[in-house]
């Protein structure tokens, strides 16, 4: 019976060492039908009491290499925040911006894509002090002259450590 009771505290005891499964971290973007994965500085970090009339900041980051002709940067910015769940509208301060660079030699040429209002929802699924989840459905626009936009649609998901 001795022999049962030490094999079993052991075997117990064993079990208690396993590693909680690796975090996920990532950003996926899909632009205009094309699908992105952030590689790298991809965070999510919140800021509070920025401004008299908001609450609280969170800023979502992603970068990625597509080819050695291009690269890019998405920035997430939801005021009021206050690490609610459902969907919200990215209304004025709050803003995404896509950043689309083409190094050329010494030279880089960037096109900026911005949005928000009613064009601009993100979804907020889970958000605690660890992480934070959801998805986000964006038309964002570059303006090339008076008056002139390119449109491009984005949608993706994202799980970030916080």
């Amino acid at each position: 019976m001795r022999l049962f009771i030490i094999g079993s505290t052991l075997l117990f005891l064993s079990g208690c060492n396993k590693k909680p499964p690796a975090f996920e971290n990532y950003l996926h973007i899909t632009l205009d039908g094309v699908k992105i994965e952030c590689d790298r500085n991809i965070s999510a970090s919140s800021y509070v009491n920025i401004a008299p009339n908001q609450n609280q900041l969170m800023r979502i980051v992603g970068y990625w290499t597509t080819s050695s002709t291009e690269n890019g940067n998405i920035e997430i910015e939801l005021y009021d925040f206050n690490n609610t769940i459902g969907q919200k509208e990215l209304l004025s301060p709050s803003i995404v911006t896509v950043m689309i660079n083409h190094p050329m030699g010494n030279l880089l040429s960037t096109d900026t894509y911005y949005g928000g209002g009613n064009e601009a929802k993100i979804n907020i699924t889970e958000v605690n002090e660890r992480f934070i989840k959801g998805s986000f459905q964006f038309v964002v626009k570059m303006n090339t002259g008076p008056n002139v936009f390119v449109s491009k649609n984005a949608t993706g998901e994202f799980h970030i450590k916080r």
